[in-house]
């Protein structure tokens, strides 16, 4: 599986409401299948929230954001490393 970053921009939002967000995520990502939703970053200084996710595809976490009704406004392939720059499914 590849990791894929998924944006969401939070425009006038101070953050509240993310962790309930971060579960609905996490069970359509469960009832999805074939994908693992691995976290949350929220960037309260940018208004902008980014969700972490190891998947087959991008079109998964597509569909991972409409189920948990979350308006991803983009999704990109990443790499994770680890500590000590190794990519992460290297290690």
């Amino acid at each position: 599986m590849e990791h894929y970053l998924a944006e969401r921009y939070l425009a006038g939002r101070d953050g509240a409401g993310l962790a309930g967000d971060a579960a609905r995520v996490r069970a359509a990502a469960e009832t999805v299948g074939r994908i693992r939703f691995v976290h949350t970053v929220y960037v309260p200084g940018d208004e902008v929230c980014f969700y972490l996710f190891e998947s087959d595809s991008a079109e998964l976490v597509g569909a991972v954001g409409r189920l948990a009704r979350i308006d991803l406004d983009r999704v990109l392939p990443a790499v994770a490393l680890v500590d000590d720059g190794t990519k992460e499914d290297e290690a």
